[in-house]
């Protein structure tokens, strides 16, 4: 829109008709981020109405991080915006690029800084580097809710950790249940071996283990070809 009013002299008759550079500036932007904030309450209503396990905590504590990663990547999105808007001459090539840069600055940066993290031999290097990326508010937004989900996931791997040291500690449940499987376990053997010695040797008739014959329905007409 800025590069359109640019293309088509709308800015600079406006700046002829005595509007400051500061207050054309200032209400591009508060109309820019007001625009921003309906799609971001419908995201976050959305992860409510979902029950996002990664942004929404019964606390609160995380979804309220989510709220301010959104607010400030809107406040920084926009100016972000703006400065690019001056490399481009036509504003259909300017939405174009600006939409794919911020992909790109959000989605590649991130899994380019995610994978070296994880290599010894990046580390280091990444270190630095995040750093300048940061400079670029798709990849700030992108990181910032990796951080959110992650320390949630690791809150949770700590509570079922906690969960599995209780369940296995010396004495636990884990060792009750054991013990008594030691001596059940056993007995039920013992007494499906003995039926299985004594009851074809009972005088019923012949047994196939626990199947009487003299019980088995058996058909007058044999199956004729």
């Amino acid at each position: 829109f800025v590069v359109r009013e640019r293309q088509q002299k709308s800015k600079h008759q406006q700046l002829v008709s005595g509007v400051s550079v500061v207050a054309y500036w200032t209400s591009t932007f508060v109309w820019d981020f007001i625009s921003y904030l309906i799609p971001t309450a419908f995201a976050l209503v959305l992860m409510l109405a979902f029950d996002v396990k990664a942004f929404v905590t019964s606390e609160g504590a995380t979804f309220f991080a989510v709220i301010v990663t959104f607010v400030l990547y809107g406040l920084a999105s926009a100016p972000f915006t703006y400065c690019l808007s001056f490399l481009f001459k036509r504003h259909t090539t300017a939405q174009t690029m600006c939409i794919a840069l911020n992909m790109l600055f959000g989605v590649l940066l991130l899994l380019v800084s995610f994978i070296m993290a994880f290599l010894p031999s990046t580390q280091k290097i990444n270190g630095k580097l995040v750093y300048l990326y940061r400079a670029f508010p798709g990849f700030c937004f992108s990181h910032a809710l990796l951080q959110i989900s992650t320390q949630q996931l690791v809150q949770e791997a700590k509570e079922r950790r906690g969960e599995r040291r209780l369940w296995a500690e010396p004495g636990g449940s884990h060792d009750r249940l054991v013990a008594v499987l030691a001596r059940v376990l056993p007995m039920g053997v013992g007494v499906l071996a003995a039926l299985m010695v004594i009851t074809p040797l009972s005088p019923r008739g012949e047994i196939s283990f626990l199947l009487d014959r003299n019980k088995v329905a058996v058909i007058e007409d044999r199956l004729r070809v």
